[in-house]
């Protein structure tokens, strides 16, 4: 259910309310110390989960009776809480202001690193999926089995954590922020690593894969094995938070349904 917007997004690129740009929120990170930028301010994760949020709301309120239409905003409500929490979602790396930048890692290349599903071939697709360990998507047992034991791990190391007001977003232009500074530490990470920095210096942000002409770097296993430990954090997180909307989706009586402030 929740992966329909991919669908959805892959087939409309024409800028629509629900395109491509609906999935992330780039905010450039400039390598020059330049000042942060919003390269999408008009059609955004932040704007979509908003949107349908609110929509699901009204429909509650209403009583709205087609299921159709609760289920197509759910779908979207559930997938943009997921987009968010991933890192390489919410920033872009670029050398400098009003340059070319790396779409969030999608153009930020390395190698050494694959699913049942297709390659890692960019720091964008190894947060997306590498980093959870759960492949072969088109097996439907397999992949359930995966998110299973996932999910299993993650209530082991994570379930007695106590979040507190954490586990809310009650300000979403505060949680890009949040997840801005987790981006930052993402790219700085890796960038310590001198193959890498020598590699982006000849290939600065922006450089199109047909212009590479030497093997990308391998990333540092620390920097991986860090990231599955924060990817299984930040996939906990998300859980806590989408309980919570949900919560205040369909339990009147939920302290904060109204919350949710638009971004700045």
């Amino acid at each position: 259910m929740a992966g329909w917007p991919d669908q959805v997004s892959i087939q409309d690129n024409s800028g629509g309310k629900y395109c491509v740009r609906a999935h992330y929120y780039d905010q450039t990170y400039n390598k020059d110390g330049s000042p942060t930028i919003v390269t999408n301010p008009d059609c955004n994760v932040l704007k979509t989960l908003q949107d349908a949020y609110q929509t699901l709301m009204s429909y509650e309120k209403s009583g709205d009776k087609k299921p159709e239409r609760k289920a197509h905003m759910l779908s979207y409500l559930i997938h943009m809480v997921g987009d968010m929490h991933q890192p390489l979602h919410m920033i872009t790396r670029c050398e400098k202001q009003n340059t070319m930048c790396d779409g969030g890692g999608s153009i930020f290349f390395i190698t050494g690193f694959s699913s049942k599903k297709k390659d890692a071939n960019c720091l964008h697709k190894l947060w997306d999926y590498a980093m959870t360990k759960i492949d072969n998507i088109n097996d439907v047992d397999t992949f359930v089995d995966g998110y299973t034991k996932t999910a299993e791990k993650i209530i082991k190391n994570f379930g007695n954590m106590y979040l507190g007001k954490g586990l809310r977003i009650d300000n979403i232009q505060s949680h890009a922020e949040e997840m801005f500074r987790i981006g930052k530490y993402a790219y700085d990470e890796i960038e310590k690593d001198d193959k890498v920095a020598d590699f982006l210096k000849k290939y600065p942000a922006g450089t199109k894969s047909g212009d590479v002409k030497e093997t990308p770097p391998k990333l540092p296993s620390e920097y991986v094995d860090n990231g599955y430990k924060d990817c299984e954090f930040l996939i906990m997180v998300a859980g806590y938070r989408l309980s919570d909307l949900l919560k205040r989706i369909y339990f009147a009586n939920h302290p904060g349904e109204e919350l949710i402030v638009p971004p700045k």
